[in-house]
């Protein structure tokens, strides 16, 4: 298991900088940036997946092991704003996108923001192997971090 969690923390944190880079340097146009976001929210949905079944094992080595997928989480947090260019709304492609996004794109990255200072909670929690604080802070992340950004932003 130790190489799994170590493999994938990974593989996930090398796509998302090669995602974040693209980010913020020339993030596509149009439907490019609706695949390379939906990309990206796969990857952060398999972090969070790994991350969760740690925290139910309640096993001490398996939380540490996902430290790193929680660290990923916060650092691609940085790149979502620069994933919804102009242009890349339900116009440009299949997106479950709020015209918000672009209307409020100070509360969107906001919001981004937000994630990434609730991932680091919880990579903190795993790296103490704190198995309560960790749930605590999936929770929180969860809830205001994913669902904060999901619930003004996008589409059901």
């Amino acid at each position: 298991m130790r190489i799994f969690g170590t493999a994938f923390s990974a593989l996930a944190l090398g796509t998302v900088m090669a995602l974040s880079a693209v980010g913020t340097s020339m993030a596509g146009e149009g439907g490019d940036a609706i695949t390379e976001r939906r990309a990206l929210m796969r990857l952060q949905g398999a972090a969070a997946g790994a991350i969760k079944a740690a925290i139910d094992s309640k096993d001490a080595a398996r939380l540490k092991q996902v430290e790193g997928a929680a660290r990923a989480l916060a650092f691609s947090s940085r790149a979502i704003p620069t994933l919804f260019p102009k242009g890349s709304d339900a116009k440009a492609g299949e997106t479950k996108a709020l015209d918000k996004i672009w209307a409020d794109p100070t509360g969107f990255k906001k919001s981004a923001d937000t994630m990434g200072t609730l991932a680091t909670a919880l990579a903190d929690a795993l790296k103490n192997s704190d198995a309560a604080k960790a749930m605590a802070a999936f929770g929180a992340l969860g809830k205001d971090g994913c669902g904060g950004c999901h619930g003004a932003y996008r589409r059901d």
